[in-house]
C-alpha cells in the first residue's frame, strides 16, 4: 500500500508538473481587456497649427502573467508631423511604469512595463504627451478630427471617453456640430454620446469596441483662430529633421578634411613625364606595385610570381585539359626549380615559402589546390611592403596615424553625440551615426600619402608605362615632333628576349602587357625555359595573355579570403527566423 500511494503521489506531482507547463506554454500577454480608456485632451493655440496636450488613463485586467503594455502614437497626421513629446508615464496601481520607445509602422511604439517583473488582474497606466499640427484647415473652417483608442489594438474595450477642453476664446463653427464614430476604419456607425457645453466636449462610447475598433471625434472652429501652416512651415518640416541628421556628419567631413588635407596628400612632384626603361630605384615589382595604389594586390602577386620565374626560381606549366570533348580548360602547376633563397629579398621568401613549403626543387603544386590557402600570406606582404615603403622614404611615416585617430576620435564624437542628443530620435542619430563613420572610413582609405621621393618614384613608373605601352614607330615619331613630348631621354634600349622579360613583371602590374609583347612578336618564336605551355603556336603575346589572364585569375583565388555561405531551411542547419520576411508585434 505504501509503495501505491508513493506511485499515485509521484503521478499527481508530474500531472501537476504537466499542467503548470501547459498553462505558461498557452500564456497570451495579448488575452487582457481594457475596461476603460479615458482621453483628457486639451486643445490650444500655442503651436498656431494646434496644439494637443493628451492625458490619457488607461485602466485594464490582465488574464496572464505580463510585462506590461504597448502604446502606438501615430507619427503624422495628413501628411504633417505631429512632434509628438512623451511628457511622463506613470501606473497609480504601482504596476513598473518605465518605458522605451521605438519606430513601427509609422508609430512611435511606447513600451511601458519591466522586463525583469510581471504583473497581472487590474493594472492602470497613465500616458502624458503633448501632439503639434493637429488641425485640418479647409476654405470656410478649420476643424479637430480625432481618433481617441486608434485601432490598431488586439483587444476590446469596454468604454472609451475623450474630453476635449477648448481655448477660452475660441469659436466653434455653429453649423457643423461636434459629432463621433465608432467601430473599425472607414465605419460611419455612431455608436456613442456627445456633451457639448461650448467650451468643453465629452465623447463617450455606449457599447464595446471589439478589437481594431475606436472611438473618433470631429469638431469645427471658425477660420482665423488656428492659421494652416504655410510653405515655410513646410519646409522647416524636412529642414529641421535634415539639419539634425546632417550635423554631425558635416562636422565629421570636415575635421576628416582638414585631417586629410594636412596629412593625406602627396608631396608636390616634377609635373612632367618622361619615357623610362626600368623601374625606379631597382624597385621590385610588389614595391612598385604597392607604390601606386598603396597596396598589394592580385596582379602585383602574379607580377612577382612571374618575376621570380623569369629568374629561376618557378618554372610555370601549363596543361590543357579537355572535359568530354566538348570544351578545354588550361590549367597550371608551379615547380620549384631554384631552393636557394640567399638572393631574394624577405618578402620573395615569404611568397616562395608559402607556395612550396619547403619541398625540395622537383616539387610541383597544383595552383588550383592553393584555393583560399594563402589569404594570410597575401595579408602579411600587404603589411610588410608597405613598412618597408615607409622605411625608405617612400611613403610618410606618419599616413596611417592622422586616419587612425580619425577613426577613434570622431567615432568616440559619433556616439556621444548619440547618448548627448538622444531626444533627437534614435532613428536619426542612428542614420546620423551610420553616415559619420563612412565618412571617416573613405577618410581613411585615402590617407596614406607620398613623400617628395615617393611621388618623384611614382612619376618614373608612369614614365615606366609610357615606354611600355608606345610602339616603337609611335616612339620615334614623337621624338622627331616639334613637341618633343618624349623630352630628352632619346631611343630606348635595343629590343631583346632578355629586356622583354625584364620588364614583363612591370607591364603586367601596369596593365599594359599586350602592348609590350607585340613589340616582341617576331622576336619571341618558342616558349621560354620558365614556361612550359601548351600551345603549338607560341608567342609573345600567347606568354603575355596567360600569365596577365589565367595565370592571374588562378593566383586571385589562391591569395583570397575564404568566404562562407548561408544553408538551406531543409537542412540540419535551419532555424527559425533563418528565411526571409516575418515581423510581428503583440502585448509583452
Amino acid at each position: 500500500m505504501k509503495s501505491l500511494r508513493l506511485l499515485a503521489a509521484g503521478a499527481l506531482v508530474i500531472l501537476t508538473g504537466l499542467t503548470a507547463t501547459a498553462g505558461v506554454a498557452n500564456a497570451d500577454t495579448n488575452d487582457f481587456t481594457i475596461t476603460n480608456f479615458a482621453s483628457v485632451e486639451t486643445l490650444s493655440r500655442t503651436d498656431p497649427h494646434g496644439q494637443l496636450h493628451v492625458v490619457e488613463t488607461i485602466n485594464l485586467a490582465y488574464t496572464d502573467n505580463n510585462h506590461g503594455i504597448l502604446r502606438a502614437i501615430p507619427n503624422t497626421y495628413k501628411k504633417q508631423k505631429l512632434d509628438l513629446h512623451i511628457n511622463s508615464v506613470s501606473s497609480p496601481t504601482r504596476a513598473p511604469a518605465s518605458y522605451t520607445t521605438y519606430q513601427s509602422n509609422g508609430n512611435t511604439v511606447l513600451k511601458i512595463g519591466d522586463a525583469n517583473r510581471t504583473v497581472t488582474g487590474e493594472q492602470s497606466y497613465v500616458i502624458d504627451y503633448t501632439l503639434h499640427n493637429v488641425i485640418s484647415f479647409y476654405n470656410d473652417h478649420s476643424e479637430l478630427y480625432w481618433d481617441v483608442n486608434g485601432d490598431q489594438w488586439d483587444q476590446p474595450f469596454e468604454t472609451v471617453t475623450a474630453s476635449l477642453h477648448l481655448p477660452s476664446d475660441v469659436q466653434l463653427d455653429s453649423t457643423k456640430t461636434a459629432r463621433c464614430f465608432t467601430g473599425s476604419y472607414g465605419s460611419h456607425d455612431a455608436n456613442c454620446m456627445v456633451y457639448n457645453d461650448g467650451r468643453d466636449i465629452i465623447f463617450a462610447t455606449t457599447s464595446v469596441l471589439a478589437p481594431r475598433q475606436t472611438l473618433s471625434y470631429v469638431t469645427a472652429f471658425k477660420t482665423g483662430y488656428f492659421t494652416a501652416p504655410t510653405a515655410v512651415d513646410r519646409v522647416k518640416n524636412y529642414v529641421v529633421p535634415a539639419a539634425k541628421l546632417l550635423a554631425l556628419p558635416l562636422v565629421v567631413f570636415i575635421t576628416s578634411f582638414t585631417i586629410w588635407f594636412r596629412f593625406g596628400r602627396d608631396a608636390k612632384g616634377r609635373g612632367t613625364i618622361v619615357p623610362e626603361y626600368a623601374p625606379p630605384d631597382n624597385m621590385t615589382p610588389l614595391q612598385v606595385g604597392a607604390l601606386i595604389d598603396f597596396e598589394v594586390d592580385d596582379k602585383d602577386l602574379t607580377a612577382t610570381i612571374v618575376d621570380l620565374a623569369i629568374r629561376g626560381y618557378i618554372t610555370i606549366i601549363e596543361q590543357k585539359v579537355v572535359r568530354l570533348k566538348i570544351y578545354s580548360k588550361l590549367l597550371y602547376n608551379f615547380e620549384l626549380a631554384n631552393d636557394d633563397f640567399s638572393k631574394l629579398n624577405s618578402n620573395e621568401i615569404t611568397l616562395m615559402n608559402a607556395i612550396f613549403q619547403d619541398k625540395p626543387i622537383g616539387t610541383q603544386v597544383d595552383v588550383a589546390g592553393l584555393k583560399n590557402s594563402l589569404y594570410t600570406t597575401a595579408t602579411a606582404l600587404k603589411k610588410s611592403v608597405n613598412k618597408q615603403l615607409k622605411a625608405d622614404g617612400y611613403f610618410r611615416s606618419s599616413a596611417g596615424k592622422p586616419g587612425t585617430n580619425i577613426a577613434a576620435t570622431i567615432l568616440i564624437a559619433a556616439f556621444l553625440a548619440a547618448f548627448i542628443l538622444i531626444e533627437v530620435g534614435g532613428g536619426l542619430l542612428i542614420a546620423s551615426v551610420i553616415i559619420s563613420t563612412v565618412i571617416v572610413i573613405l577618410f581613411r582609405r585615402v590617407m596614406n600619402a607620398r613623400t617628395t621621393k615617393g611621388v618623384l618614384a611614382n612619376e618614373k613608373v608612369a614614365g615606366l608605362k609610357l615606354y611600355l605601352q608606345t610602339a616603337e614607330a609611335d616612339r620615334i615619331k614623337m621624338l622627331q615632333s616639334p613637341d618633343a613630348p618624349y623630352a630628352a631621354q632619346g631611343t630606348g634600349p635595343a629590343r631583346t628576349v632578355d629586356l622583354f622579360e625584364k620588364l614583363l613583371p612591370y607591364a603586367i602590374i601596369l596593365g599594359v602587357e599586350t602592348q609590350w609583347a607585340k613589340q616582341f612578336a617576331d622576336l619571341y618564336k618558342q616558349p621560354p625555359s620558365w614556361f612550359n605551355g601548351s600551345s603549338n603556336n607560341f608567342n609573345s603575346v600567347y606568354l603575355a595573355s596567360a600569365v596577365s589572364s589565367n595565370i592571374n585569375s588562378a593566383v586571385a583565388t589562391a591569395f583570397s579570403a575564404p568566404t562562407s555561405s548561408g544553408s538551406s531551411g531543409f537542412s540540419g542547419g535551419g532555424f527559425s527566423g533563418g528565411g526571409g520576411g516575418g515581423g510581428g508585434g503583440g502585448g509583452w
